[in-house]
């Protein structure tokens, strides 16, 4: 049986180093990532020395993601769970994982692409110049939005974290959940732990008021992502505007946004879509048959 332990600060070193042996870009496998959404999606993680593979209970059934690091070592644990009379997901999957899955464990899962899990990617200088047919839409909201209010930029940091957690309580309080937020432990989390996470983020102030936030995190040398993106008010153009102010304010290496999954969600999805990708971690589920 795979022991699992809660994900603690002490392991952020060596997570970092296993994802950055393997060349793992992913947002999913990132530790930033793991830690933030521990409580909300019921994580644990088995780590040793050059790999590591993460239970998740908020799914139905045996579900794990799938391993990262040394193919070996998570060979070795998918073989342990197989010998377990229980179902098995593996989740997080990439095209490369399925692949791997594919030969060397022929005939034993049955695969589907999880679009809802599939990572989108953008052009961080196309999205601030904005320009093309392709944004006409999201610059006019944009447009718009600059001629109808003031509006102030500010960094994210100690001083006016109490105007961060200002927005999130707004935009939480919109939906039930427990403790009657949808993510609030993640928040919580972020608001917490901004420096040893590496999390840079931006407050926008909308006629003086804290309206809307964007934050992320570094993902590799080149790709950052956009974590967080949550406003008070439902303003066409204040989203794009907060998440372009974020993105003006990163080192230059930083050619790539990750703008994370859409969750399968119609209303995420088509905001990601206008956001014009430039591609996609596509990610996959395999089901022990």
């Amino acid at each position: 049986m795979i022991t699992t332990e809660k994900i603690t600060l002490a392991q952020k070193l060596q997570i970092d180093a296993i994802r950055a042996a393997c060349g793992h870009p992913s947002e999913s496998h990132s530790f930033a990532s793991l830690f933030l959404w521990q409580r909300d999606m019921g994580l644990a993680i088995h780590l040793e020395e050059d790999a590591y593979i993460v239970r998740c209970t908020s799914r139905p059934g045996n579900c794990w993601y799938f391993p990262c690091g040394n193919r070996e070592r998570g060979a070795g644990w998918i073989e342990e769970l197989l010998r377990e009379e229980e179902p098995l997901d593996l989740i997080y999957a990439r095209d490369g994982d399925i692949a791997f899955l594919e030969e060397r464990f022929p005939g034993v899962f049955e695969f589907a692409p999880a679009d809802g899990d599939s990572e989108y990617l953008y052009d961080r200088q196309a999205y601030l110049t904005m320009a093309g047919e392709g944004y006409r839409r999201i610059r006019k909201g944009v447009k718009r939005l600059c001629a109808e209010h003031e509006l102030r930029v500010e960094p994210w940091t100690a001083e006016n974290n109490s105007d961060m957690e200002k927005v999130l309580r707004r935009w939480h309080a919109r939906f039930p959940g427990e403790d009657g937020l949808m993510d609030w432990g993640t928040s919580q989390l972020m608001m917490e732990h901004r420096r040893t996470l590496d999390l840079t983020g931006v407050i926008v102030y909308l006629d003086g008021e804290p309206a809307s936030i964007s934050a992320g995190f570094p993902l590799t040398e080149t790709s950052f992502d956009i974590a967080f993106s949550k406003s008070t008010e439902r303003i066409s153009g204040l989203q794009d505007y907060t998440r372009q102010a974020l993105a003006r304010i990163l080192p230059e290496h930083y050619a790539i946004l990750n703008g994370e999954d859409d969750l399968g969600i119609p209303g995420i999805r088509l905001v990601k879509q206008l956001m014009r990708p430039i591609g996609q971690i596509r990610m996959n589920e395999a089901r022990k048959k």
